[in-house]
């Protein structure tokens, strides 16, 4: 019994620490928060800038990697102007959402081109309801392909959403 207790106090310590997470977005959230998800997918894929930057605050800041961080839903436009990928795919782990805020937690994947290996990755991607609507505030992503092995295969997430 003496082992349990030392596993216990530990738990609870570290549980308390965490402190509270954001209830899981109502359905209605995420319902609306997976179709503005597969809004930005179709815009990417249609080589849509505008209609993807439309997605974006007024004020959103785009993290993209390897790269300085782009401000402004303007600036957004011109960087997605620069090229979008038609063959974008957008599988959702978590949505949530607590008030007027919510983020969603995904992976992405792009196929191979004649000119780029396929690649893949994580992505969140952070909203805010402002006036009723919501609005992308930041963006961000990553590769989770390793440049020496080209393999990502070690990085699954449980609980996917489609978002096709």
């Amino acid at each position: 019994m003496e082992p349990m207790r030392r596993l216990v106090l530990p738990a609870l310590l570290l549980a308390a620490a965490c402190g509270p997470r954001p209830a899981p977005a109502a359905s209605g959230e995420a319902a609306e928060l997976t179709r503005l998800t597969r809004r930005y997918v179709d815009a990417s894929r249609d080589g849509d800038a505008h209609a993807l930057a439309a997605l974006y605050d007024e004020h959103a800041m785009l993290l993209p990697p390897a790269a300085e961080a782009v401000e402004g839903r303007d600036a957004i436009e011109r960087y997605w102007s620069d090229g979008l990928e038609a063959g974008l795919v957008v599988e959702t782990a978590r949505i949530e959402a607590s008030g007027d805020v919510g983020y969603t937690i995904g992976r992405w994947a792009l196929p191979a081109t004649d000119t780029e290996d396929a690649d893949s990755g994580k992505l969140v991607l952070c909203w805010k309801r402002t006036g009723g609507t919501w609005k992308l505030t930041a963006d961000i992503w990553n590769s989770s392909t390793s440049p020496d092995s080209g393999d990502d295969s070690g990085d699954a997430m449980p609980g996917r959403i489609p978002v096709t």
